[in-house]
């Protein structure tokens, strides 16, 4: 059995207006916080606005977010309303990515 979930991905330049017709039908909704091309790329803080009018339209979707997180910034994106979070440099590009994750996931906590 799988358990798919039907889901939609937006780009920073996708206002988030433009996909609240398609919340009806979907329960996820991963926000791109960088341009999609290349790890490493710093977080758009405005990206936060999405995650917010998304909620507002919402309250049960899930929201996932990929680009940019780190421990500066991991605490603001979870208190918007993130649940998913996608990770690499904040944890590969670290000396020991064991230790980067127990202490990103401290910080939420």
């Amino acid at each position: 059995e799988k358990k798919w979930v039907p889901s939609i991905a937006i780009n920073p330049k996708t206002a988030a207006q433009e996909i609240l017709p398609l919340l009806n039908t979907i329960n996820h909704v991963l926000v791109m916080s960088v341009q999609p091309g290349f790890s490493g790329q710093p977080f758009l803080p405005e990206m936060l606005a999405k995650v917010e009018a998304l909620k507002k339209e919402k309250s049960d979707v899930v929201i996932g977010m990929d680009g940019g997180i780190n421990r500066d910034n991991i605490k603001e994106i979870v208190t918007a309303g993130t649940q998913d979070l996608a990770m690499a440099a904040a944890i590969f590009k670290s000396n020991d990515p064991v230790q980067a994750i127990q202490e990103l996931r401290k910080l939420i906590k």
